[in-house]
């Protein structure tokens, strides 16, 4: 019936994929192959009256597994009480089948969904915010300035590549000084075709990269006019 509900069910342009599970101990091994599913449904009760709450822990504190939410579902609300289980264990959700409309549990699913997208998305940010942290120890013992540029540029690809690009990317970067009124490439890291550097930054970008070069550049001289003003 889950399935049925949700078989045409899309968000942010992508469908669901089940992967179902019999007992305990086959969620275990399932987690244990896909430490990046996004939603358990989860019965409280499986091979014994407490299998799924045990499970929850197992999730939470053996895999060590913050991020996937768990909707629990229960025939027998009495044996596990809403306010006592929601406040013991890490769950996103509960839910009595008695109750259960394909309504409540597509609103649930979108709520759990926006917030894994949430959480993983943080997390990302944390990874990328501490190679940040170390590349900047490299990057300020450095002391030619081309070399600090190159330093830059694979720094910044790899911390784009690593945490925000969809898998297979190709990430380019470039870092181009200031000459005149035009700026010229001094360092650049990924396919180009052909050595960038020395090139005017017009002929190594396309158009739709440079507006946006153009639009970093007009805000970096609005914050130092702002300054000056203060």
């Amino acid at each position: 019936v889950t399935q049925l509900v949700l078989s045409g069910f899309h968000f942010d342009g992508k469908g669901v994929e089940f992967i179902d599970c019999y007992s305990a101990a086959d969620a275990k091994d399932a987690l244990r192959r896909h430490p990046d599913v996004a939603i358990v449904i989860l019965d409280v009760v499986m091979e014994e009256m407490d299998s799924g709450l045990r499970l929850v822990e197992f999730i939470r504190a053996e895999l060590n597994n913050k991020y996937v939410r768990i909707i629990l579902r229960t025939a027998q609300p009495g044996q596990a009480p809403e306010r006592q289980v929601i406040l013991q264990y890490n769950i996103s959700d509960y839910k009595s089948k008695i109750e259960l409309t394909s309504e409540k549990l597509l609103t649930s699913v979108i709520s759990c969904l926006r917030s894994y997208i949430d959480i993983v998305t943080i997390e990302k940010h944390r990874r990328g915010l501490e190679k940040i942290v170390v590349a900047v120890d490299d990057i300020f013992q450095i002391r030619s300035m081309d070399d600090f540029l190159a330093e830059v540029a694979c720094q910044l690809r790899e911390i784009l590549l690593n945490d925000t690009a969809p898998s297979g990317s190709t990430i380019r970067t470039v870092c181009a000084l200031k000459s005149g009124e035009s700026f010229v490439v001094r360092s650049a890291v990924g396919d180009f075709g052909s050595s960038p550097e020395g090139k005017e930054l017009g002929a190594v970008l396309a158009q739709e990269a440079l507006e946006c070069f153009g639009i970093a550049e007009r805000q970096r001289i609005a914050v130092l006019q702002r300054r000056v003003v203060t």
